[in-house]
């Protein structure tokens, strides 16, 4: 009994020492998490035309128009020095905005870290709210008396709900159970 507890024992110091070296040589890593002066990459030129609108909803041509009708600058720097260029920046918002999705995944996908991506994407949504705020209120003078007439299709169409006139995330579908 004594020679398996020592055993056990050894076997666990020797993970206990794997699992703190591992741990130890993945935070030494060098993660791209460094600000800097210049943008990595063109985020678009990523993508194929067919996986614009898979992943973010847009064709390129659309994306490169709200470039400009946004008028999102050419490159943005964040609060904590991640330079981006400005149709990069517009990737990450309308990717993290079209499915739900974790940082560490859109990091294998767009080639940033998840602090430098976070911080880009919260960068656009204040870029945006701030530039377009007046655009973004509900304009419920203009809509209210126009609210049956969106309901009505609505309903037509089986719906058993006789005001609903949109869904949360555009679709169809049930979002809670």
């Amino acid at each position: 009994m004594l020679r398996c507890r020592n055993l056990f024992e050894v076997y666990t110091d020797i993970w206990f020492v794997y699992n703190i070296a591992f741990i130890y040589a993945m935070a030494r890593l060098e993660l791209d998490d460094t600000p800097t002066s210049i943008a990595r990459r063109d985020v678009t030129a990523f993508f194929s035309p067919q996986d614009c609108v898979n992943f973010l909803r847009f064709t390129q041509s659309q994306v490169m128009l709200m470039l400009d009708l946004l008028l999102i600058p050419a490159f943005i720097r964040t609060d904590c020095g991640f330079v981006v260029s400005g149709s990069g920046a517009l990737c990450v918002l309308l990717y993290r905005l079209a499915f739900s999705c974790r940082l560490k995944d859109m990091r294998l996908v767009l080639g940033m870290s998840e602090s430098c991506i976070c911080e880009v994407f919260n960068w656009m949504l204040h870029f945006l709210d701030f530039r377009w705020v007046y655009l973004l209120s509900l304009d419920v003078a203009r809509l209210q008396p126009h609210l049956i007439e969106f309901a009505e299709p609505i309903f037509n169409s089986g719906c058993p709900l006789t005001h609903c006139w949109g869904f949360i995330d555009g679709t169809v579908r049930g979002i809670a159970k």
